[in-house]
C-alpha cells in the first residue's frame, strides 16, 4: 500500500519529557557554568565545545524542533480535510470503475499539493537531524568525562547519553518516515503511477486520517511539554 502518512514521522515528539528535561538541564547547566570555563575544563576537556553545541540547542535546534512541530500539526490538518473531500468524491465507486474527470482532476492536485508539503517537511528534519546528531555527539564525548569525575564536578553533572541517543533514535525514524511518504507519493504525483479508481480506494485514505488526526493530537501534546522547558534551558530550575 501506498504511504500516506507515517507515525515515525511524529517519533521525536513522543520522546519522554524526562528526557527532554534532561536536555534542558544540561544546556542550562553548561550555560551558567560558563564564566567558569577554565576551571570546568580541568575535568571536562571538551566543556568550550558543550557551551557551544548547548547554546545551538537552546537558540535554534531545540526551538526549530519547537517550530516543525507546528508545521507538522499544520500539515496534518491540511491532509486531513484534502483527502477527507476526495474520500467523499469516490464514494460510490468500485475498484473497476472508470475514475471521473473531475475526481481525477481533484485526486492529482490533493497528492501533488501533499507531495509538496511532504518534500518541504523531509528537508526540515534532515537538517534538524545534523543539528541533533552534532549536540549528541559533543555530550557523549562530555559524559565520558563526567562519569569519571563525578564527586568533583558534584550531583547536577549527570550523565545524559541515554537521552540524547533517544532523541537522536527518534529523530533517525522521523526521516525514515518522511522519506517512505516521500517516495510513494512522489511517485503518483510525477505521473510515474497511473491515477486510477483502483490505486485512490486502494490508498486507505480513511487511514490516513485517522493517522493524521494522531499526528495533530501529538504535536499538541509536545507543545505543552516544550512550553515547560524554558526554566531548564536557562538554568533557573538551578
Amino acid at each position: 500500500m501506498t504511504v500516506l502518512a507515517d507515525e515515525a514521522v511524529a517519533a521525536v515528539l513522543v520522546v519522554p519529557e524526562n528526557d527532554w528535561t534532561a536536555i534542558s538541564k544540561r544546556v542550562g547547566l553548561a550555560a551558567l557554568a560558563s564564566d567558569i570555563a577554565s576551571s570546568i575544563q580541568v575535568y571536562l576537556p571538551h566543556f568550550g565545545d558543550l557551551v557551544a553545541a548547548s547554546a545551538i540547542w537552546a537558540s535554534t535546534t531545540f526551538p526549530g524542533i519547537v517550530d516543525e512541530s507546528r508545521l507538522l500539526a499544520k500539515y496534518c490538518s491540511q491532509a486531513q480535510s484534502a483527502f477527507g473531500e476526495l474520500s467523499r468524491s469516490l464514494q460510490g465507486l468500485g475498484p473497476n470503475d472508470p475514475l471521473p474527470p473531475a475526481v481525477r482532476t481533484e485526486a492529482q492536485g490533493v497528492i501533488e499539493n501533499l507531495a509538496a508539503s511532504t518534500a518541504v517537511q523531509d528537508g526540515t528534519c534532515k537538517a534538524l537531524f545534523a543539528a541533533v546528531l552534532t549536540f549528541t555527539t559533543v555530550n557523549q564525548t562530555v559524559d565520558g568525562a563526567i562519569a569519571e569525575y563525578a564527586r568533583r564536578l558534584g550531583p547536577d553533572w549527570a550523565a545524559i547519553t541515554a537521552s540524547t541517543a533517544a532523541v537522536n533514535q527518534a529523530t533517525g525514524r522521523v526521516l525514515g518516515g518522511w522519506q517512505a511518504i516521500t517516495d510513494d507519493i512522489g511517485a503518483i504525483a510525477r505521473g510515474q503511477v497511473p491515477v486510477t479508481t483502483a490505486l485512490l480506494l486502494g490508498l486507505g485514505i480513511d487511514e490516513a486520517i485517522r493517522e493524521w488526526a494522531a499526528l495533530e493530537r501529538a504535536c499538541a501534546d509536545f507543545a505543552r511539554l516544550a512550553d515547560g522547558q524554558a526554566g531548564y534551558l536557562n538554568g533557573s530550575w538551578l
